[in-house]
Parts: C-alpha cells; sequence; structure tokens
C-alpha cells in the first residue's frame, strides 16, 4: 500500500463533490454519510452542520450495534459550524458506521480509509465510495494523505 501526505491543489478539492460513483443503489445512510464526508473535506462546516441533520434523519429507524454512539456523534456535529469539533465527532461516526456496515448491506462498494496522522499522530478512519484518498480530516491541508485498509 502506499501512503501519501503532501498538500493538494484546489483542483483536488474541486473532485471531491463530483465522486464518479453510483449512488442509485447505495443505502440512504451511507449516502448521506458520503455528503457528510465530502462537506469535511471541503471544510465546509455550515454544509456538515446541514448534512449531518440529514444523516440523523435517514438513521432515525436504524437499529445495531452502535447505531446509538453514531447518532449522538452526528448530533454533535448538526449542532456546530466549527469544523474541528465536527471533525472530532465524525471520527466516532465512521467507526461506528463501519460497525454497523458489516451487518447491513449498504448497496455498493465501500472503502475504509486511515489517516496515521490525523488527531496529532493519533490517527483515524472513514468510509468512502472510491479508493483515492480526499481526507475528511485536513481537507486541503494533506487532502490524499491516508490509505485503504479495507474494502467491503
Amino acid at each position: 500500500m502506499s501512503f501519501s501526505c503532501g498538500t493538494s491543489t484546489s483542483d483536488d478539492t474541486k473532485l471531491v463533490a463530483t465522486e464518479i460513483i453510483n449512488l442509485q443503489e447505495a443505502n440512504p445512510i451511507i449516502k448521506s454519510y458520503l455528503i457528510l464526508k465530502d462537506n469535511l473535506v471541503e471544510t465546509n462546516g455550515k454544509k456538515a452542520r446541514n448534512s449531518a441533520q440529514n444523516f440523523l434523519k435517514v438513521t432515525k429507524s436504524a437499529s445495531g450495534d452502535g447505531v446509538e454512539l453514531m447518532r449522538k456523534a452526528a448530533e454533535n456535529i448538526a449542532n456546530t459550524d466549527d469544523v474541528e469539533i465536527q471533525r472530532e465527532n465524525f471520527e466516532t461516526v465512521s467507526d461506528n458506521l463501519y460497525i454497523y456496515a458489516q451487518d447491513n448491506d449498504m448497496g455498493i462498494l465501500l472503502y475504509r480509509q486511515h489517516c496515521p496522522m490525523a488527531f496529532k499522530n493519533n490517527g483515524a478512519s472513514w468510509l468512502s465510495a472510491e479508493s483515492k484518498i480526499m481526507n475528511p480530516y485536513f481537507g486541503d491541508k494533506m487532502l490524499h494523505c491516508g490509505t485503504v485498509e479495507d474494502e467491503f
């Protein structure tokens, strides 16, 4: 696996919102999560707040391991425009959605990705519908920092 943690260009950030994937078959939970992830990649706290509100709506009837932790973290994202607080909570959403996705059909191929430098080198993971690294924890500061850990 290759690992890259360089800077990116503004052109890279523009690609985020136009991931070339077919989401028609995707579970609504993963659709709303991917929009939230993209908003954090863009470092857009207002959009991330709105996306988290939508994520809460689509997860309202979800149940299973980690769902309550996932929803609580999403509530924290939905209650602020502060991107750093949102990113901290996004880690909890991501980790628990990964657990949820192990037992529930998400309808599309997903990649679990990891940035070892997130949160003062403690590292953090997220889910993506493409193998290309688009880091939600650093945005354009280190857009492509990370590796693919799992494909499911």
